[in-house]
């Protein structure tokens, strides 16, 4: 299930970046170009209705 959150809502992961994206993935989100550059450390998904969001762990303890 991916989650719907109001907008500028945030919502904590669990493990890596990567992780959670493989995780989305298979719940049939996308990987989406927004323009933010393979040097980015956040990764740009849209959900199976085209919603854009964006998934980055926080480098904070």
């Amino acid at each position: 299930m991916i989650k719907e959150l109001p907008k500028r809502k945030t919502c904590p992961i669990d493990g890596s970046t990567e992780d959670e994206v493989t995780r989305l993935l298979g719940l049939g989100a996308t990987k989406t170009d927004a323009g933010q550059g393979a040097d980015r450390n956040w990764v740009v998904m849209a959900d199976p209705e085209g919603n854009e969001f964006c998934v980055l762990r926080t480098l904070a303890p």
